[in-house]
């Protein structure tokens, strides 16, 4: 009999964890703070389906239109070049939910966040590998027969098909939107000494033909 109740209660607690709103909630139907709420998050538009099956229970419909104006509120505050950095640099998913006009900015960051998760995840790749080298090396002095050794192999082994793991996930996310994808450093300094090179180059011609060569170039016809 206990075990019964003990059973029924596990699954009410289950069954109320997986339910995105409250009684209260749906009963207030406070519908543009809800829809506001799940924008910050950025949830997509068919978010809502979960809340019409929490509040079915209670009989209640959400306010659709109300909803879908507070989560587009709520979007503006997702969709922030600030926050597309966190999220890029934590590896979150986006799940495409920008509008049009904060999009472009908010995936520029967003990439730039996940290329430094990349460059730490290889950094603390290149020391796991040197740590589980080193231990290794330990463990062959020791005949193999240290458990402690044994133990922190295996965890560095562990961190580092985690470490490689998120790689391959930064990997697909920089193939994805690899269009917001800024130049790199190096890039960007390559391209200033080119243009300043070029810019001092003709500045300081006097020769004639190089003079003309410009002109050329540069679509001048010749007076």
């Amino acid at each position: 009999m206990i075990t019964r109740v003990f059973i029924i209660v596990l699954l009410f607690i289950f069954m109320n964890g997986c339910a995105t709103l409250s009684k209260e909630d749906c009963t207030k139907g406070n519908w543009f703070s809800i829809g506001k709420e799940d924008g910050k998050y950025g949830r997509t538009n068919d978010y809502i389906d979960k809340h019409v099956e929490a509040c079915s229970e209670y009989k209640v419909e959400p306010n659709f239109i109300t909803y879908e104006k507070g989560r587009n509120e709520g979007l503006k505050i997702y969709c922030t070049p600030h926050n597309g950095f966190k999220l890029g640099k934590n590896l979150d998913v986006y799940n495409g939910v920008c509008p049009d006009k904060l999009k472009d900015s908010f995936l520029t960051t967003y990439v730039a966040g996940v290329e430094y998760a990349k460059n730490y995840l290889e950094e603390n790749e290149v020391g796991i590998k040197r740590e589980i080298r080193s231990v290794e090396s330990n463990l062959s002095y020791s005949e193999g027969d240290d458990k402690k050794l044994k133990k922190k192999l295996k965890s560095a082994k562990s961190n580092l098909k985690t470490s490689q793991r998120n790689t391959v996930k930064a990997d697909e996310i920089l193939a994805e939107y690899s269009r917001y994808k800024s130049p790199s450093l190096a890039e960007k300094l390559l391209k200033l000494t080119v243009e300043t090179a070029v810019d001092t180059a003709i500045d300081s011609a006097t020769d004639k033909g190089l003079g003309k060569l410009f002109n050329i170039f540069s679509g001048k016809k010749k007076k």
